[in-house]
């Protein structure tokens, strides 16, 4: 299964690779350069008005940062970017940001308060890194080569054998015991966001049997926060975790399942016909219920489900005695809490159902 499923997924970019190989070696030609040779350099562009003293602000923290800045007026066309050139074996990056009259810098993709030194130092410790390039990010296949994400992917396709639910993020993300050679690595944005007070919750979703990657995905998104595979230009791999609105391709909750698959084949104990009835039950104990009769996992996106004011803990649902199959159960008494689901398959063709809120499409005008 794992063989079809990288197929499927990597076929999507096989002109991507080509050109991804030849772009590699030369990205991995800067890349050894040493980051002392590498000098970085912000402008920037004022608004007309009121600015002088957060441009004092900032200057102390690029002072702290040991990084050159300069404010100047916006001339003509100037607008946010990133260059970068050579002089010799010295390699120069100019960041070019504009400040807006609260005193936020606006970057191209970035953008940052006079408080947020610390993402600052990480976003400038890339540059330092990668240059004008950036990190890998965003590129296809999170930037990796094909060899790397087969390794990644055959790695993150292991299956989890503990629960982890009720436990604190950090502890369940020990007991699943992630390789050595893909550690996972808390970003400062999602250090700061598990400060936070919403996030200051157990883990509330079991993804015990669950393959490595899915279930990793799922565990973040309980907390608000994704990983992607991230590439060093030593050659590692992390497992990087960001909060779900810094990253713009996180790995996914699952994939989905190839259209020429008849689903009940995929699922068949998900599917079988049973004789099943309740009155006021707790919506989470009846689909804790169907995934142990089912041998399916069922799993809530309990941070988008909250966000609706929809608690399946507490939401009480009922289902007239009947001959039904489970597929059929699960569909109507997520319909009564407003909520919906989709049957996918982690990283080692195992299916799941993943329960959330139902979004209404709005027509295109």
């Amino acid at each position: 299964m794992f063989s079809r499923r990288l197929i499927c997924v990597t076929c999507l970019f096989p002109l991507f690779f080509q050109i991804e190989q030849a772009e590699a070696q030369r990205f991995n030609e800067r890349s050894r350069r040493d980051e002392s040779k590498t000098i970085v350099e912000f402008e920037i562009l004022m608004p007309q008005f009121g600015a002088a003293l957060k441009a004092q602000e900032w200057q102390e923290v690029f002072d702290r940062l040991d990084v050159s800045v300069r404010f100047r007026q916006a001339i003509g066309d100037d607008k946010p970017g990133i260059e970068e050139r050579t002089r010799g074996t010295l390699r120069i990056v100019t960041v070019t940001g504009a400040m807006d009259a609260s005193g936020s810098l606006h970057f191209d993709q970035q953008e940052y308060s006079p408080s947020d030194g610390a993402k600052l130092t990480e976003w400038i410790d890339e540059l330092k890194t990668y240059g004008a390039q950036g990190s890998p990010e965003g590129k296809p296949v999170w930037g990796l080569t094909r060899d790397q994400f087969a390794a990644v992917y055959e790695e993150l396709s292991r299956p989890i054998s503990a629960s982890v639910r009720d436990l604190k993020l950090t502890e369940a993300l020990a007991v699943i015991e992630f390789s050595e050679d893909y550690p996972v690595r808390l970003h400062t944005s999602a250090e700061e966001h598990l400060r936070s007070a919403a996030a200051r919750h157990p883990v509330r979703v079991d993804v015990e049997s669950l393959s490595r990657g899915t279930g990793l995905a799922i565990l973040l998104a309980d907390f608000g926060l994704g990983f992607r595979p991230l590439r060093t230009p030593q050659g590692d791999i992390e497992l990087v975790v960001q909060p779900l609105a810094d990253v713009t391709e996180p790995w996914p909750v699952g994939w989905e399942i190839e259209a020429s698959q008849a689903r009940n084949k995929v699922a068949p104990k998900y599917f079988a016909m049973v004789t099943a009835g309740f009155e006021d039950l707790p919506l989470q104990d009846v689909l804790d219920a169907v995934a142990q009769a089912s041998e399916t996992p069922v799993v809530i996106n309990y941070e988008r489900a909250l966000a609706k004011e929809i608690d399946p803990r507490e939401v009480a649902v009922s289902f007239p005695r009947k001959r039904t199959a489970w597929a059929l159960l699960v569909r109507d008494v997520t319909a009564r809490a407003k909520l919906t689901r989709s049957l996918l398959i982690d990283e080692a063709g195992q299916p799941f159902v993943y329960v959330y809120p139902f979004e209404p499409k709005v027509p295109s005008k």
